[in-house]
């Protein structure tokens, strides 16, 4: 009976010992390190308003279908919410420690739509960028 109590702790902490943590979720090791390097794709073309599902897939050798639907899994989110979700981050950053003009910042975070920017920007922040720059 020990030694099957023995065997069934061993069995759970090494399937535990397999997750991380990613954005406060509990997630395998694999699927974290695959968020890693999605995320770094996302940041290094942040400035490409092209940027695409195709795109990161052949980055990270999975095919579209089975990233969207492991981006869906761990995030919650779409491929297209997850990028704009960066984006919008990145903006906010930039808004916090920068000069650069709202505009700037928009194009630098790979948005090329004035009204599309501000009205996902107030949706996230509840703020319009001019508003959140002048309350930081």
């Amino acid at each position: 009976m020990l030694h099957r109590n023995k065997a069934i702790l061993d069995y759970s902490e090494s399937a535990h010992a397999a997750l991380e943590q990613f954005e406060g979720k509990l997630i395998h090791k694999e699927d974290k390190e695959l968020m890693l390097l999605i995320t770094k794709t996302i940041q290094e073309q942040i400035d490409n308003e092209d940027l695409t599902l195709d795109f990161i897939a052949s980055q990270t050798s999975h095919s579209k279908m089975q990233l969207y639907r492991k981006m869906k899994e761990i995030t919650g989110l779409t491929p297209t919410e997850y990028i704009r979700t960066l984006r919008l981050k990145q903006s906010e950053k930039l808004l916090k420690t920068t000069n650069k003009t709202v505009q700037e910042i928009m194009y630098n975070c790979g948005f090329n739509n004035k009204a599309y920017f501000y009205r996902e920007f107030a949706k996230k922040y509840h703020l319009t960028p001019k508003e959140y720059r002048n309350q930081k």
